[in-house]
């Protein structure tokens, strides 16, 4: 094994938005590098250089936002308040600091991209 993750392995899920998939999908990832791998390696590169233009209009279209320890607090509210229960975002990319004590009712997917460091935090997630 080289280590390097199969980012094709989410191609279902930009599938099911494209076809309408209403339903919400966490992902999990055990660091900001990783959220910001798949976010830029793999979704990033769904686009097409229009969609591209701005973080605005990507977030509308394909409703998905990320979350780390270091995004600011204004960006957090917006994420707390799309992705919360009722809320439109339908993919959220995240490290622990979003799933620590939130409930979000509504979530129909959760996928551990990295396993955590240890079984608290996996209980946590899941």
């Amino acid at each position: 094994m080289t280590g390097e993750k199969d980012y094709s392995k989410l191609d279902f899920i930009v599938y099911k938005l494209k076809e309408g998939f209403q339903k919400k999908t966490l992902i999990f990832c055990d660091s900001l590098l990783e959220v910001d791998a798949i976010f830029f390696n793999y979704f990033w590169a769904q686009l097409d250089e229009s969609e591209r233009v701005s973080l605005a209009k990507r977030l509308v279209h394909y409703n998905l936002m990320t979350h780390t320890a270091s995004t600011d607090a204004q960006t957090k509210a917006v994420v707390a308040t799309g992705f919360g229960t009722g809320g439109n975002c339908k993919i959220l990319i995240s490290t622990i600091s979003f799933v620590m004590g939130v409930d979000v009712a509504d979530i129909r997917r959760v996928i551990i991209w990295g396993m955590p460091g240890d079984a608290l935090t996996l209980w946590q997630v899941i």
